[in-house]
């Protein structure tokens, strides 16, 4: 791994540090999702394949006073979240497009 690789992961490592502790000391919370197909017990490799996600739940978001017109005067949760999913068709050693299968995602 080259120098640059290892700061930049170590980097991220105490960008998400800070994030998590940040979190709690506001009571906030902070979810991290990590999907994939590897220990599929058919053995295949198809359709959705893999999934990553962060999310952040705020519980002091800012009210909007619509939302008091609505549903009164509430406390108001928020989540934002990033993420990404992958795909692949049923045949992953076909390079050209097979029409009635899904195509390749992410």
């Amino acid at each position: 791994m080259s120098r640059r690789t290892k700061y930049i992961v170590f980097s991220g490592i105490i960008a998400l540090l800070i994030l998590i502790f940040a979190c709690i000391a506001r009571g906030d919370g902070l979810a991290f999702q990590a999907e994939n197909d590897l220990l599929d017990y058919e053995g295949t490799d198809r359709h959705y394949t893999h999934g990553t996600g962060l999310t952040y739940l705020d519980h002091n978001a800012p009210q909007w006073s619509w939302l008091d017109d609505l549903f009164g005067d509430r406390k108001v949760d928020a989540s934002y979240s990033i993420g990404q999913l992958m795909y692949t068709p049923d045949d992953i050693g076909e390079s050209e497009l097979i029409e009635d299968d899904r195509p390749y995602a992410g």
